[in-house]
């Protein structure tokens, strides 16, 4: 058999014809049509290209319908392992480990498909916990939260006001805050950006102004001779 005889160029697309000749009986001769298909590209991609180690899943948006004629697999770039559904291409962020990802979408050979890749980053969440007292004294000065062992640093601090607090450290001026107050009076830690961001708030209950002045009738008492004047002190400052 001689042939075949493309009428339709090489590389492009279309619909062609086969012509073939028999090399044993040259009268027999034959014309087959093909429609050759251009290769269609399927793309898909993750809302964000940096995710937190978390309680969620994530869920690639594609132009072609999921199950699709592929599957998704990754390669690590950088870190260890993640749990990627073959068919959806879902991704369990609880279970991944932190790291740089290739997620690919791959398809068979000899289909009229191209597959996509999209690369990506998990890393472990902020965390925003701290403590501070429920209960303090203007005449304190300042009073600074203190962060969890397990908190991230290099967040920020907030009040209400912001205009009794320093930022970047959490000092409070307790004579300012009273201005807005006695309370309760919440403070605010936020660290992280994007997926990861954390933010933790607890309050003041009570900022307390107290004044123990006090004054005696006599400014001098005889030791031999005066009574003890403690009952006096006493009811003066009760």
């Amino acid at each position: 058999m001689s042939g075949p005889n493309w009428i339709l160029p090489p590389g492009q697309t279309g619909v062609t014809q086969i012509e073939w000749q028999s090399n044993v009986c040259p009268s027999q001769t034959g014309v087959e049509t093909i429609v050759i298909e251009p290769r269609q590209q399927l793309t898909f991609g993750y809302p964000n290209t940096s995710y937190c180690v978390g309680p969620n899943s994530i869920i690639p948006l594609t132009n072609f319908p999921v199950p699709g004629p592929g599957s998704f697999n990754y390669q690590t770039i950088l870190g260890g392992n993640i749990n990627i559904n073959i068919s959806s291409g879902a991704i369990n962020l609880g279970t991944a480990d932190p790291g740089v990802y290739r997620i690919i979408y791959q398809v068979p050979l000899g289909t009229c498909y191209r597959g996509d890749t999209f690369q990506l980053e998990i890393v472990t969440g902020a965390t925003a916990d701290f403590t501070i007292p429920s209960t303090v004294c203007v005449s304190q000065g300042t009073v600074t939260p203190t962060l969890a062992n397990n908190a991230t640093p290099g967040g920020t601090w907030s009040t209400p006001s912001n205009s009794d607090i320093v930022q970047n450290n959490g000092v409070i001026n307790l004579a300012a805050s009273l201005a807005n107050g006695s309370g309760p009076y919440t403070i605010t830690y936020t660290v992280g950006s994007g997926s990861c961001l954390a933010t933790h708030t607890e309050p003041i209950a009570n900022i307390l102004d107290v004044n123990a002045d006090f004054s005696l009738p006599a400014t001098t008492m005889a030791s031999s001779t005066s009574p003890n004047p403690w009952p006096m002190v006493r009811d003066l400052i009760s």
